[in-house]
């Protein structure tokens, strides 16, 4: 009978083989929820920022138009400081009453009207932001624009007499089925 020499095998076995393809998975799997989850962070980042954005252009078109009043008295035109805004109860922001701005009408149309009542349906809703390719926010009216899914809301209230006004903005959106909301409060002056 003859001996048999086996060789010894340097390679890996079945089951070494199996234990490293499961651990390469899961740090595989690890990296790619990370991933996912920094993709998660960054749109929703995105979201606050651009809402941050929307909060601030309507409190700086509020000041530019009553900047304009002021300077429409000052040129011997006798102007309400809140013109076309809350100057009288008939106005789209008097005390109480949700209303809009319309930046994309304010920039491409200076001397049009773009402060609105928020009047949609039996609701105080105002409608949605669109987008125009610009890349300037409005709300489409007569102008091809993309909807965004952010809402934005104005409401003053009066602190003194024909002196000072708070201004309440506030971008609601929803983001993954979960409300969101961004809100700045600030007092403008009567500069005159």
């Amino acid at each position: 009978m003859g001996k048999y020499k086996f060789k010894k095998n340097n390679g890996f076995t079945l089951v070494e083989t199996l234990i490293a393809i499961g651990i390469f998975s899961l740090a595989i799997a690890g990296i790619f929820t990370s991933v996912k989850s920094g993709l998660q962070s960054s749109s929703l980042s995105k979201d606050r920022i651009v809402a941050e954005y929307l909060v601030q252009d309507a409190i700086e078109q509020i000041k530019n138009i009553r900047d304009e009043n002021n300077i429409r008295t000052f040129k011997g035109t006798a102007t309400n400081w809140l013109y076309g805004m809350l100057s009288n109860s008939s106005e789209p922001c008097y005390f109480g009453k949700k209303c809009y701005i319309d930046s994309y009408i304010r920039s491409t149309n200076p001397g049009a009207a773009s402060v609105f009542q928020c009047t949609i349906g039996v609701s105080l809703d105002c409608p949605s932001i669109q987008q125009h390719s610009s890349g300037l926010f409005g709300y489409g009216i007569g102008v091809v624009m993309n909807p965004t899914k952010y809402r934005r809301t104005m409401q003053f209230q009066n602190v003194v007499s024909d002196r000072e006004v708070v201004i309440t903005v506030t971008i609601d959106w929803t983001e993954r089925g979960v409300d969101k909301s961004y809100q700045i409060t600030q007092s403008i002056f009567n500069l005159q």
